[in-house]
């Protein structure tokens, strides 16, 4: 039987995706783990899932996990669950508060993982100072995710550009401007970067008018200026990709939006 100190989820993520504003600089850490499902095991897999989900809340599971499902890409029954934000201390204690409830884990074990192909266990941190997370409440049901490879040896140009860039958002009136990211990096595996943003329905995924470029422009007072500093945050990066996340409320430990 397969020991789960916790159930699981992904990216990265990106893109949780927290209440991040409410938490402070010591508690920048996610956890995420990846679940394979056979597309014909679904269904068993999510009525099973569902039961776990009561049994850690009846245990008090200190971690309030949040599960995604690609909406975009080849991964159509691939389950992310993922928890943040915490302090690394603090993961020390959950690992405690699951040999003290080894019925979660045989629950786990005997209910949920016969449904399950693969697993995958990722790490990542949360840059809040350059982050801009919505903490009025608002409802995210997606989360598109930009994945950013970074060269070797470039990681200090793009946290420099990603900084300058961040500040000048939350700064000079796009954050003001109703507009939410949220800057994630991987702890684990090749040096990736995220971008996530959220959004409530497909409507809110349009391009804004102004668009960041125009709005930057105008801010540095040419497109020239502008597209200097998107040079720079292009060089230091081999490529990216983007993916859309639907958070699934349903099979997660509560109906707030992470």
């Amino acid at each position: 039987m397969i020991r789960l100190t916790m159930f699981l989820a992904a990216i990265l993520l990106a893109s949780s995706y927290p209440t991040m504003a409410q938490e402070g600089p010591e508690g920048n850490v996610a956890e995420a783990w990846i679940v394979n499902v056979d597309m014909a095991s679904q269904p068993a897999f999510e009525e099973a899932f569902k039961a776990h989900v009561d049994v850690r809340k009846k245990h008090n599971d200190p971690f309030e996990w949040h599960v995604y499902v690609q909406e975009t890409g080849n991964s159509m029954s691939t389950y992310m669950i993922r928890a943040c934000c915490f302090a690394w201390a603090e993961k020390d204690a959950y690992e405690t508060w699951g040999e003290e409830n080894p019925e979660v884990n045989a629950d786990w074990g005997e209910y949920v993982h016969p449904h399950v192909s693969s697993y995958g266990h990722h790490y990542s941190t949360l840059d809040f100072a350059n982050s801009n997370w919505p903490d009025d409440g608002s409802e995210i049901n997606f989360v598109g995710v930009t994945s950013y490879q970074i060269k070797t040896g470039h990681s200090a140009q793009f946290e420099a550009v990603k900084a300058e860039l961040s500040q000048i958002a939350l700064n000079e009136g796009w954050a003001q401007a109703g507009h939410h990211w949220a800057w994630t990096s991987s702890v684990d595996g090749a040096n990736t970067v995220n971008l996530a943003v959220p959004h409530e329905n497909f409507a809110s995924m349009a391009t804004p008018d102004p668009d960041f470029f125009q709005f930057l422009s105008q801010h540095l007072g040419s497109e020239e200026a502008a597209a200097g500093i998107f040079q720079r945050f292009t060089d230091a990066t081999d490529g990216s990709d983007y993916t859309i996340y639907r958070h699934r409320s349903d099979l997660s430990m509560s109906d707030s939006d992470q």
